[in-house]
């Protein structure tokens, strides 16, 4: 095994994955570095890649309206990201930046469709951990914003809030 491969072992998108499986989708992958300070992915911006971070740590920044820019979350190695437009077409919605020297790897759009059709067992544990990666980042959020409106907002901004949820949820029964 490569030492990429080895380094990557950890990262939740290989999940349940076999030794070929995993040596399979990571001979797709392109790997690449990143001065400190570079920005691997742009706010706004629209691609469709799967990044996972091998070494060194980045920071997700979100620009407000007011132009001042937050950071979200630090990601350290085995962290993946961009899975939102990967899995859907979409400008990204933060700027992912190199805090120190790193590198990365990306999965072209392209190259998962050529794994899915060389190794769809793989493809297939490749979305459904990156859907595991999007449940637990969307509750981590609802249960942020829920803290939220509960601790700072007066009794008609939580009735609203409690209303939004409940709507959300219910338009997604089946």
């Amino acid at each position: 095994m490569t030492d990429t491969v080895l380094s990557c072992v950890r990262c939740p998108i290989f999940q349940g994955m076999s030794q070929d499986e995993h040596e399979q989708v990571v001979k797709l992958f392109k790997t690449s570095k990143y001065k400190t300070g570079e920005t691997i992915i742009y706010e706004g911006r629209e691609t469709q890649n799967l990044w996972v971070l091998i070494s060194g740590q980045c920071e997700v920044r979100k620009s407000h309206f007011n132009g001042k820019l937050q950071t979200l979350d630090t990601l350290d190695a085995g962290s993946v990201f961009g899975e939102m437009s990967f899995m859907s077409p979409a400008p990204h919605s933060a700027s992912v930046v190199a805090v120190d020297d790193i590198e990365v790897m990306r999965l072209g759009r392209e190259q998962f469709e050529l794994l899915r059709n060389e190794c769809p067992s793989a493809a297939m544990k490749i979305l459904a951990n990156t859907c595991h990666i999007l449940s637990d980042r969307l509750r981590e959020m609802d249960n942020w914003v829920g803290k939220m409106v509960e601790q700072n907002s007066q009794s008609n901004k939580k009735a609203e809030w409690r209303d939004f949820r409940a709507k959300l949820y219910a338009d997604w029964q089946f």
